[in-house]
């Protein structure tokens, strides 16, 4: 981990317009007032660097968080550059935030007065630009020893004066003292602006409600939801919030009676997951309430962001993640979209094409009989143009899309792309879905060159170190849960009803919208949710590749290497680069085909079950 600092400067301010300084002064947005520039850096890393802040604006902290650790531990970026990624990191939700502390502090205590006081101003704007949330945790979880050394002085010192601790006002009277700070001015106190100390206010309360059916079909999701949001609370409670967690139970016949009853301070409701149970609350109705319905689409889309929300993962989102990586990352510029003839199927793919058709992208769309896998293997020679090979050789698909998308169940996906692998389309990108996510995780046979070049869309990072990931991961073992998507759906839903603060029926649905646009929630476990000014909900994925031990994050580096040439298979193993880098094993794929098509023949189309 890099620990030595460049010298700092600040650069000359910046005249913004109206616009961008509303997006300085927001939650989660990088402020290039905040530069710095060591005076020995060459103009390239000054240019480099700036250039890189301003690509940051906009994102969630989150993605900042993820960025900033990159180019931190990247020691071919300019030192320029890393050590503005350090002071970023150190202000955003991340695992690696008090790794980044740690090094500014050895920096600091080694720079003369001039360059401790440029220090002290960059970081403060980026702590300005910090949620309510995150702040809340970095100046908590400072020493109380630790409080007056920088960077620590100044994180709890902007804490304090949010009134985010519990003893923001004495904080605020020890941080007075002097010679704490390189400026003095940078801290903004003097002894006539600070509150005289206060006996510390008791613990926050809120309360917050989950319909969901304790029997049935879905009662086993249900719980997962229930335990993620038992987690939620939990943590809350550790850092001075009291949740009173409610379960509504669906599957009673007065359950509608149940929710009516709920104290008026359960004005935040989430679920339920059921259509036919949404539609019987709505014309039921909910006076004081927000309601968060666990649903991919509501019924009538206008409903959403008047007087009901969504809290779950859509179609679009599935369709936005796959084409934004392919597009942005990958440069794909054509498409093919293969689809299963049912109903699910066909909105999929319907999806997809309109969404490509807006960015001008062409796509190429065939549909196959889910049911019938002995005509998969000639279809898909039809779909990719399959050139007939030499004796003994596989054949070449002739189809010009760079990219496949695969709007189907799990189960179909080992039979479907080695069919497409023994046509010619080896080279192709396959693109799936979020169903995916459910069966990937836990261990699966595959054979990994086939998913090689494989991307689908996910919520739940079981890998991940986030602060929140890392208490949901530990909550749900010490409750002996499962920690999968279910229970992230749960345990961010109740970190969002905590932030929004919605603790009596007196709101309107224009405060809420404007609440929940701002990103009131600092740390998703899963994929975070984002709303836009009307209250319309989307969801920015994960995005994985199968393994043959589950699922894994994307290496999209590895991904670009092999489409510039640069790198082989994306995906596999050192030991199978070198025969996946050969021509395909003839028998594997035909056994794929075969021997999958008669282990399926027989099975019952699954289920279409919700996606969180």
């Amino acid at each position: 981990m890099p620990t030595v600092f460049r010298v700092f400067r600040i650069l000359p301010a910046l005249i913004l317009p109206s616009a961008l300084l509303g997006c300085v002064l927001a939650a989660g947005c990088v402020s290039p007032l905040s530069s710095l520039t060591p005076a020995e850096s060459p103009p390239g890393d000054e240019a480099r660097t700036e250039a890189w802040i301003r690509g940051l604006e906009g994102l969630s902290p989150l993605e900042q968080a993820r960025i900033a650790e990159q180019a931190w531990r990247d020691e071919a970026n300019p030192p320029l550059l890393r050590d503005r990624a350090a002071v970023l990191l150190s202000t955003r939700p991340s695992s690696q935030y008090t790794a980044a502390q740690q090094a500014l502090a050895q920096r600091y205590n080694a720079a003369p007065p001039e360059e401790r006081a440029a220090m002290e101003h960059t970081l403060m704007a980026d702590l300005a630009s910090t949620d309510d949330n995150t702040l809340r945790l970095l100046g908590s979880a400072a020493a109380r020893g630790s409080e007056t050394s920088f960077p620590w002085s100044l994180t709890v010192l902007q804490a304090a004066k949010r009134g985010l601790l519990a003893d923001s006002a004495a904080t605020l009277q020890r941080l007075s003292s002097p010679g704490i700070f390189a400026d003095p001015g940078v801290a903004g106190l003097s002894a006539q602006a600070i509150p005289p100390a206060e006996s510390p206010a008791g613990p926050r309360s809120g309360c917050v409600a989950l319909l969901l059916p304790q029997s049935g079909p879905f009662a086993s999701i249900s719980r997962q939801i229930a335990d993620g949001a038992a987690v939620a609370a939990q943590t809350l409670s550790g850092q001075g919030t009291l949740m009173d967690l409610r379960i509504v139970d669906c599957s009673q016949p007065d359950w509608l009676d149940q929710v009516a009853a709920l104290p008026p301070q359960c004005a935040a409701v989430g679920g339920p997951l059921q259509a036919d149970d949404y539609g019987s609350l709505r014309a039921r109705g909910l006076p004081g309430r927000a309601l968060f319905a666990f649903l991919p689409q509501l019924p009538n889309p206008a409903d959403e962001g008047n007087d009901v929300w969504r809290f779950f993962t859509s179609p679009q989102d599935q369709v936005d993640a796959v084409l934004d990586v392919a597009v942005n990352e990958l440069g794909v510029l054509s498409f093919g979209a293969l689809v299963p003839g049912d109903s699910y199927g066909k909105r999929m793919g319907d999806l997809f094409l309109q969404a490509a058709t807006r960015r001008g992208l062409p796509v190429s769309t065939t549909s196959y009989p889910p049911k019938d896998m002995k005509a998969w293997t000639r279809l898909t020679a039809t779909f990719v143009k399959a050139v007939a090979p030499e004796k003994g050789k596989i054949p070449h698909a002739g189809a010009s899309f760079e990219a496949i998308f695969l709007p189907d169940g799990w189960k179909n996906m080992d039979m479907l792309i080695s069919a497409l692998h023994y046509n010619g389309a080896r080279t192709k990108i396959m693109l799936g879905s979020a169903l995916w996510e459910q069966s990937l995780a836990s261990a699966h046979k595959i054979q990994p060159s086939t998913f090689a070049l494989t991307i689908f869309p996910g919520v739940w990072d079981a890998q991940a170190m986030t602060p929140a990931a890392s208490a949901l991961r530990d909550g749900m073992a010490a409750r002996g849960g499962q920690c999968g998507n279910w229970a992230v759906l749960g345990y961010d839903f109740v970190q969002l009803a905590a932030s929004l603060g919605l603790d009596s029926p007196q709101w309107i649905p224009a405060g809420l919208n404007a609440r929940l646009a701002a990103g009131s929630v600092a740390d998703w476990a899963g994929a975070p949710m984002r709303w836009d000014g009307a209250g319309r909900a989307s969801r920015r994925l994960i995005l994985f590749q199968p393994t043959a031990t589950g699922m894994k994050r994307l290496d999209l580096e590895a991904f670009q290497s092999y489409r510039q040439g640069r790198g082989p298979l994306p995906n596999l193993e050192p030991a199978e680069q070198g025969s996946a880098a050969s021509e395909p094993d003839i028998s594997a794929l035909i056994e794929s085909i075969v021997g999958k098509a008669a282990q399926t023949a027989a099975d019952p189309a699954p289920a279409e079950l919700p996606h969180p």
